[in-house]
């Protein structure tokens, strides 16, 4: 996490004691231009999306994003946090679409895929070819 993110009160102190002990977790990260009309844009040009999953149960234990408020951080973090990688994608992303109206949603929405993509999940769009292939939901 970007010092600049972390309020100093330990709050991933809890995911640093679980890694150590825990050889199921592993981290991925996804990433995507952000539009330019959006003020982080001339920082950082990019969003990344960083996801802890438990390889053992397939669900993510924990997320951080690199989206500029707390607020937006907290509210993705509570609708990927808890969700299985495997049978609520889809259910993730439509309330990603749906719910989070920040000008970053699009971006976060296709970084969160690229993060998938390094544990073999493809997101298929509502009007892609349901039948190509990898693992797709």
């Amino acid at each position: 996490m970007r010092p600049d993110l972390d309020n100093g009160n330990g709050e991933w102190d809890w995911l640093r004691d679980r890694v150590a002990t825990d050889e199921n977790l592993v981290l991925i990260s996804g990433y995507a231009r952000l539009p330019e009309k959006v003020s982080s844009h001339a920082q950082w040009e990019q969003i990344g999306v960083i996801l802890v999953i438990d390889t053992s149960t397939d669900l993510i234990v924990a997320a951080d994003a690199t989206l500029v408020t707390n607020a937006a951080r907290a509210f993705f973090r509570g609708v990927v946090e808890g969700r299985s990688i495997r049978t609520e994608v889809s259910a993730v992303i439509t309330r990603l679409d749906t719910q989070y109206h920040g000008h970053t949603g699009p971006a976060l929405v296709t970084a969160l895929k690229r993060c998938l993509e390094h544990v073999g999940i493809h997101v298929v769009e509502r009007d892609s070819n349901p039948g190509e292939g990898g693992n797709s939901v």
